[in-house]
């Protein structure tokens, strides 16, 4: 499915942004500064998504010292959204 059209199913193009670098990289986990420079969107957007898709059960937060790092979830929803957006698989995560 293209962006315009994801843009029309999600209402948010950085919540896009966001799926879309985690469908990319299944067993990546990623802080907020490093989504901010990577996906080049400002930090509130980005931070308000990864609250959204946390609270949705897509994402997990893990505290690593002074940083929460967000990782994508094995669930079902977010094996849904992968294949909308094009992908396969999501990582076996517990």
């Amino acid at each position: 499915m293209n962006d315009a059209k994801l843009k029309i199913l999600f209402g948010s193009a950085c919540r896009i942004k966001v799926l879309r670098h985690y469908f990319e990289n299944p067993y990546g986990g990623f802080y907020i500064r490093e989504l901010t420079t990577v996906l080049k969107e400002h930090m509130n957007n980005v931070r308000r998504e990864l609250i959204k898709l946390e609270k949705l059960g897509i994402l997990k937060k893990v505290e690593k010292g002074r940083l929460n790092y967000f990782y994508l979830k094995e669930c079902d929803l977010a094996h849904d959204l992968a294949k909308v957006f094009g992908y396969n698989s999501t990582p076996n995560q517990k």
